[in-house]
């Protein structure tokens, strides 16, 4: 915010920045993911970002969120607890 950055854009680099130094084997802590906006887009977007960590890495996301669309997927889907 500091460098004249909206909320989101601050969010969207700080995971940018994430995925890119992600390493084999991360511990990942994420309190309430894109809660600058809207429920749909972010369970969106944190569902693009779990499926490309899952893929790329055998790193452990915890998370936390009040994004429904976001935990049902969490919750149907056998690779997230």
């Amino acid at each position: 915010l500091t460098q004249g950055q909206s909320s989101f854009s601050s969010e969207v680099n700080n995971y940018s920045k994430m995925l890119n130094s992600l390493s084999k084997d991360n511990l990942i802590i994420l309190d309430e993911i894109f809660n600058s906006t809207s429920s749909e887009e972010a369970s969106a977007l944190a569902i693009s970002i779990f499926n490309y960590i899952s893929k790329n890495s055998s790193s452990h996301i915890f998370v936390s969120t009040h994004h429904q669309m976001l935990k049902t997927f969490l919750y149907e889907n056998k690779n997230f607890k």
